[in-house]
């Protein structure tokens, strides 16, 4: 009998083990940024940090760290609970804005990041969610795709760094978007249209409060560390926006 009692413990402490191998636990908090600076410095001694500016949760699974260096470098990093514990995923030299989509076929999971230096002199940000006009033939029928043009505006005064999802018209608008013939899911904003022209774009135009000032950031980089779906935001040009 106790033979079958203990057997029957190392089977379920083996299974526990199993289980908790594979699927893990649930994500705990990270709050302590002195923390969070050393694991950044420790994954890229380039990274140099000097201070975290703080830990924003998007999620329960998605972090976003905006830090400044030693060199006053404004940087971004961006951490990832995997089963056990916080992973950093990716780290950047450069707080200019970029798209961190948490999981791409959730269009409601895509997110604006920045951390402009006070030297960029930029105190508002204005995201444009762009589509232009097309029209043309494909398999036999006429399309029109009129113009979109939505924009989404952001003060930098009180604080330098800063995380937004995009709008919720926004994100009916790309759902909107027509099927890919033969899939089950609608197109991306960043994906290519059946009739090959890209749909939705997004960029911004800086609002500067005077002269940009000179940085002590030579070059900037970039490292990755796993899977994570990151893209650069590009600035637009005045002739690429219409006003009524």
């Amino acid at each position: 009998m106790k033979r079958a009692i203990i057997a029957a413990i190392l089977v379920l402490a083996a299974g526990s083990f199993i289980f908790w191998k594979w699927i893990g636990i649930g994500p705990t908090p990270m709050s302590d940024k002195e923390l969070a600076a050393r694991m950044i410095n420790e994954l890229n001694e380039r990274a140099d940090v000097s201070e975290v500016q703080d830990i924003v949760m998007l999620d329960s699974r998605h972090l976003f760290v905006p830090f400044v260096s030693t060199n006053g470098d404004y940087g971004m990093s961006f951490w990832v609970w995997d089963r056990f514990d916080w992973e950093i995923r990716s780290i950047d030299s450069d707080g200019n804005p970029q798209m961190w989509h948490l999981r791409e076929d959730d269009p409601s999971k895509q997110y604006l990041v920045w951390n402009l230096a006070p030297e960029s002199k930029v105190e508002e940000l204005d995201f444009y969610l762009i589509r232009n006009r097309n029209a043309g033939r494909s398999d036999g029928n006429d399309f029109y795709s009129p113009r979109v043009q939505m924009e989404m505006g952001v003060s930098l005064q009180d604080q330098r760094y800063g995380v937004s999802r995009i709008p919720d018209d926004w994100i009916d608008i790309q759902k909107s978007v027509p099927k890919r013939q033969g899939t089950g899911g609608t197109l991306g904003i960043w994906e290519w249209s059946r009739t090959g022209v890209k749909d939705f774009r997004i960029g911004y135009v800086s609002t500067l409060s005077g002269e940009r000032e000179a940085t002590n950031n030579s070059s900037t980089w970039s490292s990755t560390y796993g899977n994570i779906h990151l893209r650069y935001i590009f600035p637009l040009n005045e002739d690429e926006l219409e006003h009524p």
